[in-house]
This record gives structure tokens, sequence and C-alpha cells, in this order.
């Protein structure tokens, strides 16, 4: 199996669940303009934390809608409601957001 297969394979499984494009393009840009997302820090340092935090998730229906929290350097994840992935790794739907980096993968 590649890559290439697998996300086909998947995106193919989820037309069925989807709506008219028109609809759904109108819900993820009304999410765009609500959601909200706040880091507390911009510099790190080995050890440090850092807190992530967002609101205003407006989707009230079941739509593959993912917040992608990227560093460019390894890291640790601590927390609940994500999951972590290394570079390169496949990303949902095989969504290639960051895909190069590090990636901390929340499902809206």
């Amino acid at each position: 199996d590649t890559e290439e297969s697998y996300v086909a394979r998947i995106r193919a499984a989820a037309v069925s669940y989807g709506g008219p494009c028109d609809e759904e393009q109108a819900v993820f840009e009304r999410l765009q303009r609500d959601i909200k997302v706040a880091i507390d820090r911009t510099e790190v340092r080995a050890g440090d934390f850092v807190t992530v935090n967002w609101s205003g998730n407006t989707l009230d229906q079941l739509l593959p809608a993912y917040l992608v929290v990227a560093t460019d350097a390894p890291v640790r994840f601590k927390g609940e409601g994500f999951y972590a992935l290394m570079p390169n790794a496949i990303g949902p739907f095989g969504i290639e957001t960051f895909k190069d980096r590090t990636r901390a993968i929340v499902p809206l």
C-alpha cells in the first residue's frame, strides 16, 4: 500500500458523507472567520511549556476540519483532544499542511 492509494481510499469512502460543496464551503469559511487561536509565547527554550488555546468552533455538523499546530523543531505535546504527527507523516485525509514539520492535529 502507498500513501497515495491510502489517501485515495479514505477520500473516496468519505464522499458519501459530504454535502453540497457550496454549503460545506460556506461552513468552512464561517469557521475560519470565527475561530480564534492564542499562543502564550513566541519564543521557547528546551523544557518550556507553551499553551495553545482556541475558541469559536462554530461547527454544528460532522465535517473534516482540523486545527493544525506545527513547529519546525522536534517537540513533545501534552494534553487531550489532539494527536501528534512526526514530520512527513500522513495527515488526516492526506492533508499536507505543514507536512514537513512536527504537528499537533486537533479535530474540530
